[in-house]
Order: structure tokens, then sequence, then C-alpha cells
């Protein structure tokens, strides 16, 4: 019969493999050292352990796939997990390395608090971590840093210190699963692939209705995986956990049901496996914004296709998936029923020939015609005209927010103005402008071509950035090229603001708004925003400011307008604020000023 091991204490282990034992919580392992032979033996773990093994020393199922390294495996435990190990060598020691370290350890450290973070520690042996020979030595270089500060003579400093190397060991192993996410690329969308199978399956049959809502532990059964690195793996291919993932599918299936049958939300809550209704609509309500009962959206439902992501784009529009999180897609001939759709993630169109009955992009006389460019933000809904969705011809490129994580585009796309836009205030494009962009579209779809590696969402994220700078450029030539539009509306502006101050709203202190000025205009609040920038290089506040200052010097040469009287009208906090401002910007007192004009 096997043999058990309750691995309670660091020094059970060292003694059965008969090595020193240097610090009574933690020990660095190294088997060649080791002066004693372990036959076969199950260990119960209670403390944490890492090892890193450079030969198949023992008979444990690793999990090494085509596309792994060689060179080494890490497999790691946690306290309250059990492995069974078989020695397949004859000799007593052994080339494998690792470190032992009980939780009492990390009582008082930053790493007490995180090491639930480090999610591989339940992972199954055969999810195994396999490092190439650079990813070797570091982690042999951290183990010898640590077995050095425990040579040392114990201090008040040793308990830290050996803490922030483990955590600094952890944190590259950590590094290195991504990596091997990456590098399994391919064979983890067969997965993802294989989860929508079996959750078309659960919802399509009698399971949800007869089990309930489906667990996560319940799919990574399915897919011989620990629950764990089916979220790590999951999170990693799609940017959402697995219970969003789920989620997600059950308010697409709610949809399409409440869409496509007579059934109540009762009914269809049940057969999705919630025990009571108002379960479905408080999901219902989280996720999409309103309850299953809306008219509104019933009929939106039918109207609108809501594509949650790039790779169920490239599907809809009948294009290869080459990355989870972009694409770029030909817009030739576009089959879609629907009347409009709608974008979960960054969408910029490229209309190579546009309509002139085209509702979307409202181009002018003094345009250019060559192409069109329209940008859409997460959750935006387009449609062309009553003709079609999409146009005919040109390109797509869609990018979700997840893969700008950890690249300088995510601090700053919300620059890019112009995906707040309206559609009637896209981009016309000359024939020069058209190529510099189907250039930079030509550069991010090589990029997508190539093998995903750690590399690949910076070079996509400055290839997108690089192309949004060149639409920032072209923008400010389309409000050069539209210099009389632009007058004529700073004009209205000047009526609007005009308006605003005559009706008296200023005597309560109300301002006008960046919204209640593009409303009145028929603009976006960031197009407004921008054409009033670039047209008189000063924001709203600026320019009212010097227009509630005009409008103040002419009140002031009646005279029954005493500077109270102005300063109140006109929505100054007190009278010597507004005779602060009005010095500062006219060099001379309000009184002064009256009686000069006077």
């Amino acid at each position: 019969m096997d043999k058990i091991l309750h691995l309670d204490h660091v020094d059970q282990y060292n003694r059965l493999y008969g090595l020193e034992t240097l610090h009574p919580l933690v020990s660095v392992i190294n088997l060649n050292e080791a002066t004693r032979a372990v036959g076969t033996i199950r260990f119960n773990y209670g403390v944490y352990a890492l090892f890193l093994k450079l030969e198949k020393a023992c008979d444990i199922k690793y999990g090494r796939q085509k596309y792994d390294y060689e060179e080494g495996t890490i497999v790691c435990f946690a306290p309250g997990q059990t492995a069974e190990t078989t020695p397949t060598v004859g000799h007593i020691q052994t080339d494998a390395y690792g470190i032992i370290f009980h939780p009492d350890l990390l009582r008082g450290t930053s790493l007490n608090k995180t090491i639930k973070n480090y999610t591989f520690f339940s992972y199954e042996v055969n999810e195994a971590l396999h490092v190439s020979g650079e990813e070797q030595t570091i982690i042999l270089d951290c183990l010898k840093i640590i077995r050095k500060e425990l040579e040392h003579d114990m201090d008040k400093h040793s308990k830290t210190l050996i803490a922030t190397y483990i955590e600094l060991l952890l944190g590259y192993c950590m590094r290195f699963y991504e990596r091997q996410f990456i590098t399994r690329s391919k064979s983890n969308r067969d997965v993802l692939t294989r989860f929508e199978q079996l959750l078309d399956e659960y919802f399509e049959g009698s399971a949800a209705e007869r089990d309930g809502l489906p667990s996560v532990k319940h799919f990574a059964d399915k897919l011989y995986l620990s629950s764990n690195y089916f979220g790590d793996m999951l999170k990693k291919e799609t940017g959402k956990t697995p219970q969003e993932y789920i989620q997600e599918k059950i308010i697409e299936v709610a949809k399409d049901r409440i869409s496509g049958t007579q059934d109540t939300v009762s009914q269809i809550a049940y057969s999705l496996g919630f025990q009571y209704p108002q379960h479905l609509c408080r999901l219902f309500k989280k996720r999409a914004g309103c309850t299953p009962n809306d008219d509104w959206l019933k009929g939106q439902m039918k109207k609108t296709l809501d594509i949650k992501s790039v790779c169920e784009c490239n599907r809809r529009l009948g294009c290869k998936t080459l990355h989870p999180q972009a694409s770029i897609i030909n817009l030739e001939h576009p089959d879609l029923e629907q009347e409009a759709v709608k974008f979960e993630f960054y969408a910029v169109l490229l209309i190579e020939e546009c309509p002139d009955g085209c509702g979307c992009c409202g181009r002018k006389y003094y345009d250019y015609t060559n192409a069109t460019m329209v940008f859409l933000k997460p959750g935006e809904i387009f449609r062309m005209n009553e003709a079609g969705v999409l146009p005919d011809k040109g390109w797509l490129l869609a990018f979700h927010p997840d893969l700008l994580y950890r690249t300088s585009l995510k601090n700053h796309i919300r620059n890019y103005t112009f995906f707040s836009y309206n559609k009637e205030e896209a981009l016309h494009l000359s024939g020069r402008e058209t190529a510099t962009i189907t250039c930079c579209l030509e550069n991010i779809e090589e990029e997508l071509h190539h093998s995903i590696d750690t590399h690949t969402a910076t070079i996509l994220s400055r290839h997108i950035e690089l192309m949004l700078d060149y639409c920032t450029r072209f923008y400010e030539r389309q409000f050069i090229t539209r210099e009389n539009r632009n007058k004529t509306v700073l004009e209205e502006l000047e009526t609007l603001l005009d308006d605003y101050i005559a009706s008296g709203r200023l005597a309560g202190a109300l301002l006008p708004t960046s919204e209640y000025c593009a409303t009145g205009l028929g603009l976006s609040v960031p197009y407004f925003n921008d054409l009033l920038k670039f047209e008189t290089g000063k924001t709203l506040d600026e320019y009212f400011q010097l227009r509630r200052l005009e409008t103040a010097k002419r009140m002031l040469l009646k005279a029954e307008n005493t500077p109270a009287v102005v300063a109140r009208r006109l929505g100054y906090a007190s009278v010597q604020y507004f005779s602060l401002v009005f010095k500062k910007a006219t060099g001379v007192a309000p009184n002064e000023y009256r009686y000069s004009q006077n």
C-alpha cells in the first residue's frame, strides 16, 4: 500500500530525503544533494511547494505539448493538495530543485495578502509550466539568492527578505505562465471553441432547466482542466472571466428567446436554470442596461445585431480569426439581415464608396470623396442607410479594449475624441490620405499574420496609434477646408450665447455647458469642443468669459446698470469678483470704464 505523508512541516520533507534544514519555515531543495532514496509516496501538502524538474525522475504526467519547451518543468502545490510520485531512476540524486515554505512564513508580509493571486498553485499537474533554458536560469538564480539568505544568520529582516525573494520568484513564474498561454494560443483557441460548444449544448438542451445554472467547475471538468487554469487561460484569451463569459451567453440566449418566441420572462428564466425569474431580471439589467420586459428592447433586438467579440465579428462577416482581440475585415458583401449593428469593441470603418444618399457620413460639397472614415467606441450602434447596415466596399478595423492593456495607447485613447463624434461628423479623405490609412491597415494585418508572442499587443497597439495620429492630422485638415462652415457655426454660437445671457439664466449662476451649445448647433459635444478649440484656441469656458465681458461692457454704458447690477445679471459670484475679472481683462475697474466711455 502506498505511503501517505501529511507534509505539515518543512523539516519533514528534508528528513525524508536526507537534506539539511536551515530554517524551520522555508527550505530551498536541491535533490542532487539527497542522501536517502524515496519510493512511491503520496504527499498531502500542508505547505507551499514549487519544484523545477530537469529530468524525468518520477512518474508524473506533466502535460507537455509539441509547442512547449523541453528543458525543464515546474510544478506547484498549495496546502490541501495531494500528489503522488513514483521514482523512475535508479539513483538517489536527481536533477530537481525547488522551494518549500510554510504559510506561517508569510504572516505579516505583503506576500500573505497576494499569495492567492498566484493561481498556478491550484493548477493540476498536467497543467505544469514548461520553461526554456533562459527561464530555467532565472528560476535557479532566484533559488540561489533565497538559499544564500537562509545561510545568513537569522535577524529581524530575514523573514521579510525571504518573503520578498519568494514573491519575486513567483512573479517570474507568473510571467512564464503567461508566455506559455501565448505559445499555446492555437490550443487555447481550440479550448475556447470547445467551451462555446459546451455552452451551446447546455442551454439548447434540457441541462439548464434540469440542473440549474452551470458552474465554472462544470465546464473546467468537461475540458479536463482545473478551474484556476481554465479561468486564467480564458482571461488571457478573451479578457473575461469564465463567470462573465457564461453570464454573457445567458443574456444572449435570453435575448434570442425574447425576440424569437412567445415565452414569458418567467418561462425563459426557468428554462435557463434560474431558480427565480427575478434573478434573471437583475442579471439582465446589470448586463444589458434594461429589463427583459422593456418594449424598447424587444423592438431593438429585432433590428440591431449585437456583436460581442472580435471573434464573433469575424464569424458574422466571414473573416478568419488571426487574433482574438484584433482583426481587419474586408467588407465585401456583408450578409446581415438586421437594420443596424452594435459593436462591443472599438471599430474603425474605412468606407471606400460612400453613396450620396448615405445618412451616416455628412459629406459636404467641399469635402473629399475618395473615402470616408467612421470611428465607433464600444457599445455604439451603426447603420449606413436604409439600403444596408455596412458598406459593401471598404474595411473594418476591430480591436477590443483588452488589447490595449499595459500599452501606451490605453492611457490616452480617450484623447482621440473623434471616437465620440456623430456619424454625420465623419472624416472624408483625399486619395493621398486614403493611401496612408490603407498602408497603416496593411501593417496591422501583417502583424496579425505573425505568430503571437509577448510583443504582439504592443506592436499592434502602436500601429493602431499611428493610424489614429494620422486621422487626427486629417481631421485638422478637414476643419481647415470647412473654414467657411466653421465661421457660420461660430456666428450661430455667438447668437446662442447672447440669447442665453438675455434669458436671465446667468443670474442663477448657471453657465452654459458644452452639451447645451452642441445640442443647439446640432453637433456632438466632442466635435463642438474640438472645432471651437481649433478655430479660436479657446475652450468654451474661456470663450464664454470673453463673451460675457463684452456684454458687461455694453451693459455698463447704461446709467442704470451699476457694477453690482451687471455682476448679478451676468452670474458673477460677487461684485468684487466681477471687478477683479474686469480689471484684469481691461486694465480698469468697472466704474472707471463707465466714466471713461461717457
